[in-house]
């Protein structure tokens, strides 16, 4: 990442292994085409600053509302709103039931300086264009500081232990443009990405009662995100780039470099069972379970499973 000041730019993001897999795997495979905002998505913070000089970012400030609106051309009439009013986040109970793309922004100033801080993130976007992924724990604090008439600095430092393993900083400085105006950009008007996407990936198809599932509005090839546990504090995390292949499931855990090819995989569409092994037997991969109380929730498929004598929750998401 260009704009990255800690840790040094040397060094690179840190990564917990799965996130790198899937940044490898996103960065050396896919294409721009597969990136959200491809899809008309909105784009988190920072990333709409790394866009800036193609795309405008106007502040318009509302003192008698007690709030900012930040409004952004890319990719298309997006804004969001930064409440000035002191208020507190909502509950986590509420921003994990509601998550949203752009999250939920509060902000203060520090002097000249303007603090905003963001949480209640969904997990349907990168972080930028490169694929790096991000999870719903993920917090951004944001520092915007006019340094001189034409010069913005801004400095985001993004906190995410469900795929960092420690947080980290971007900076940039943002040129003022007296003459810019946010234009109509309407990024559904003959949109080519999905129209390309549908043709790479065939679309939405599958296998028995589990493809039909799949066919959700969710191509039935790609990368998915699994994350299981009996508790929120137990949870395990497996990357898998699956493709349904007669009511099976093939492919590798943790695509990329380090891709750990599947041994076994068998799916039982009607019963909901899947089992998949993977890696050597000093480092091996097990997923066995039977999955109930299926529901979509936005990319994700969230339900019940049993493993043995283990019974908790599961979520299984789509990363592009």
């Amino acid at each position: 990442m260009d704009i990255l000041v800690d840790p040094p730019k040397s060094q690179g993001l840190p990564f917990q292994p799965w996130a790198k897999a899937l940044r490898e795997y996103r960065y050396n495979v896919t294409s721009d085409s597969e990136e959200p905002g491809s899809f008309c998505l909105p784009l988190p913070e920072p990333q709409p600053y790394m866009r800036a000089g193609v795309h405008p970012i106007e502040f318009i400030q509302l003192p008698e509302q007690k709030r900012i609106l930040q409004l952004m051309e890319f990719p298309g009439h997006v804004w969001r709103d930064i409440f000035m009013d002191g208020r507190p986040h909502p509950p986590k109970a509420v921003l994990e039931d509601s998550p949203t793309f752009m999250g939920h922004s509060v902000g203060h100033w520090e002097g000249d300086t303007l603090v905003v801080d963001t949480v209640g993130f969904n997990e349907g976007t990168w972080i930028d264009k490169d694929g790096d992924p991000h999870t719903s724990q993920m917090h951004v604090i944001e520092k915007f500081t006019r340094t001189s008439l034409n010069n913005l600095h801004l400095e985001a430092t993004i906190d995410d232990p469900g795929a960092y393993t420690r947080p980290w900083t971007v900076a940039q400085d943002l040129a003022w443009g007296p003459d810019w105006a946010i234009k109509e950009y309407m990024c559904q008007s003959n949109n080519r990405y999905q129209e390309g996407y549908v043709r790479r990936t065939g679309g939405a198809t599958g296998t028995g009662n589990a493809g039909a599932e799949w066919g959700h509005g969710h191509p039935a090839k790609g990368i998915f995100l699994g994350e299981w546990g009996p508790n929120a504090a137990k949870q395990d995390r497996l990357l898998v780039l699956l493709d349904w292949d007669g009511g099976a499931v093939v492919g590798t855990i943790n695509p990329g470099p380090r891709a750990v090819p599947i041994t076994k995989a068998e799916l039982n569409p009607d019963a909901w069972t899947l089992h998949i092994e993977g890696g050597a037997a000093a480092a091996r991969v097990v997923l066995d379970g039977k999955f109930e109380n299926l529901t979509w929730l936005g990319r994700s498929l969230v339900g019940t499973y049993t493993q043995g004598n283990e019974r908790g929750t599961f979520k299984i998401t789509r990363q592009y």
